[in-house]
């Protein structure tokens, strides 16, 4: 927690409220998964400017780092996947429109070369690949998330990937909203500008999520196994 950067008024604010920027403070590793989300190519595609986030590359090393972690103690990882739809009336032709809708569609298409997960990432076997048509995960007309969630008895969530403030930010609020518990992962969330990573992490630490940074996770995961009785 310490190395997440918060405006020190918000920070004065969440003590207020819960007396601790934490929300959580200990892990139940059985019931906890880790989302991956939108680690995607299209990100990395300059020929896409208006998808092209150069700072995803910024936390490759983080989500990964997280996701070895996460095998190595039975926590699932979940790797998200985005495809945008003509059939999202509210964001075809309305929020995004003409030639920029379709050459979003055109490259988040399961089989285009944007839809994949970038190799730089550490996919393995036995992780678990979700498809979502909405910025959020866990809407029902999105992905199957939230039911895949609740057969394996999931109640925590480790969000990364990005963006974090579209639909990493989403996701988390959503999770939230439906009684998961979250941690939002500071320097394992990207965004287009420190402005919108930073103000994300705001709303978050004080409404939605346990925000930490990677180092202050994995810490705390293995202290979860330490303290389990034997």
């Amino acid at each position: 927690m310490d190395n997440v950067v918060i405006p020190e008024e918000v920070r004065q604010r969440v003590e207020y409220r819960r007396g601790s920027l934490a929300t959580m403070e200990r892990l139940d590793l059985s019931r906890t998964a880790l989302l991956v989300i939108d680690m995607q190519n299209f990100y990395w595609m300059k020929d896409l400017p208006v998808a092209y986030a150069p700072d995803m590359a910024n936390i490759v090393d983080n989500v990964n780092r997280i996701a070895g972690i996460s095998r190595a103690l039975g926590v699932p990882v979940f790797w998200l996947q985005h495809m945008f739809t003509e059939g999202w009336r509210s964001w075809y032709e309305k929020t995004t429109k003409g030639a920029v809708a379709r050459a979003l569609i055109e490259n988040t298409t399961p089989g285009s070369h944007g839809f994949e997960i970038h190799d730089s990432m550490d996919v393995q076997p036995g992780d678990q690949r979700v498809l979502k048509t909405r910025y959020s995960a866990m809407l029902p007309n999105s992905s199957d998330l939230d039911l895949q969630l609740l057969a394996r008895r999931i109640d925590t969530l480790i969000i990364t990937g990005g963006l974090t403030n579209c639909c990493c930010e989403s996701t988390a609020r959503d999770a939230m909203m439906m009684d998961y518990n979250v941690f939002f992962i500071s320097d394992a969330n990207a965004s287009r500008c420190e402005a919108q990573h930073q103000a994300t992490l705001s709303s978050m630490v004080q409404l939605f999520a346990d925000v930490r940074d990677t180092t202050s996770l994995i810490e705390m995961m293995e202290q979860s196994v330490e303290s389990c009785p034997s």
